[in-house]
């Protein structure tokens, strides 16, 4: 009886710390059906620590990062960590690329996103397909050579 309740309380500490590192955001714009709400189950991350550890997060996952490239024709963009874009102000000094598909309209090289989505594979690639895609910022000007 005594590891059962033990067992309970762990479990509860568990589910608990869980609910605290979720974060719960705003409304986002949909590709197909407009503002929805994200499921609560959702984790968010910066790009890097994203990437580092995709194999751990295979379900909903809310990615925050800089918009790299844009492809429309492709349905396709790239993000960076904001850190690394905020340290070196360029988008090109990136040491992971997160490759996202996205059908909606596409955001500008420099602007912060948040994506929501889940890891699919793709041609023998893992890309995050995003159900959500919400501008954080204005876009930038176009970065100089």
């Amino acid at each position: 009886m005594k590891r059962w309740v033990v067992g309970l309380l762990g479990l509860g500490a568990l589910v608990t710390g869980a609910a605290l590192v979720r974060q719960v955001m705003n409304p986002t714009v949909s590709a197909d059906t407009g503002p929805t709400e994200p499921p609560n189950d959702c984790v968010v991350l910066d790009v890097d620590p994203f990437m580092e550890n995709v194999d751990r997060f295979r379900g909903p996952v809310r990615v925050t990062g800089v918009v790299n490239t844009a492809s429309a024709a492709d349905h396709m963009l790239t993000l960076i960590d904001r850190r690394e874009f905020e340290e070196c102000g360029v988008t090109t000094c990136a040491k992971l690329y997160l490759p996202v598909r996205w059908s909606g309209a596409m955001p500008e090289s420099g602007q912060t996103v948040r994506v929501e989505g889940q890891v699919n594979e793709d041609d023998g690639k893992l890309v995050l397909v995003a159900r959500t895609l919400e501008s954080l910022n204005p876009p930038r000007p176009p970065e100089r050579p």
